[in-house]
């Protein structure tokens, strides 16, 4: 289980917004939000097999909040907003349990978006649109951020990434997403394998294994 939490309140702690839970088995997963919507009703949208470990936390949010429909939104209070949303393991509220942290403003022109995850910050700025609510200023700045304002890629899992058995079994770097691949370093820190084109198959195969331990946190 995931907590997301949102403040549209420079300097204000974030209000429980909704909480995502993963279910199903392996690298692919069906994914829901349940949500606090207008008037504080409950609502949930569902994405199915989603790839996970492919992309930020902030990426399944966004494809998540384009689910929702609009009439179960609370509308914006301003044209000028500012939001910050933080997604936490679990769901407890604390600093040990935040993996991805995102602050947007827009003063109607600009947008301005800073990202960031367990090991790095982004920042990102692109135009502003008119927003209904605080959740579509969001998907927009994670869009911004992530696929050039644009719709969410297609995501490909990491199912694919294949070893290929030669003296010591390797696989190559070019299959694995940049996301993944970053997280991918990070994990055994540097690189390994016959080039530096090449990663050790056992060290992906761990990494993976790891992957799938962190789904399992996030499964209901």
């Amino acid at each position: 289980m995931y907590t997301v939490t949102i403040s549209t309140t420079p300097g204000e702690p974030g209000r429980v917004f909704g909480r995502i839970v993963l279910q199903g088995r392996g690298l692919m997963r069906d994914c829901l939000l349940a949500f606090r919507g207008r008037l504080g009703l409950f609502g949930v949208v569902r994405l199915e097999r989603y790839a996970i470990g492919v992309e930020p936390l902030m990426g399944l949010l966004a494809r998540l909040f384009l689910l929702i429909p609009d009439e179960d939104i609370a509308p914006a209070k301003s044209v000028d907003l500012y939001v910050s949303i933080s997604v936490y393991l679990g769901d407890r509220i604390e600093e040990a349990s935040l993996r991805e942290h995102l602050v947007v403003r827009s003063n109607g022109v600009l947008l301005d978006v800073e990202h960031a995850d367990e090991d790095r910050g982004r920042r990102t700025a692109g135009v502003a649109h008119q927003y209904a609510s605080a959740v579509t200023l969001a998907g927009h700045a994670i869009s911004t951020l992530l696929w050039s304002g644009g719709m969410p890629t297609p995501l490909i899992p990491l199912t694919t990434v294949v070893a290929i058995d030669e003296a010591v079994a390797c696989v190559l770097a070019a299959e694995i997403p940049p996301y993944t691949r970053r997280r991918f370093l990070r994990s055994f820190g540097g690189s390994g394998g016959s080039a530096a084109e090449t990663y050790f198959a056992s060290d992906w195969e761990n990494f993976l294994s790891g992957v799938l331990a962190d789904a399992e946190s996030g499964t209901h």
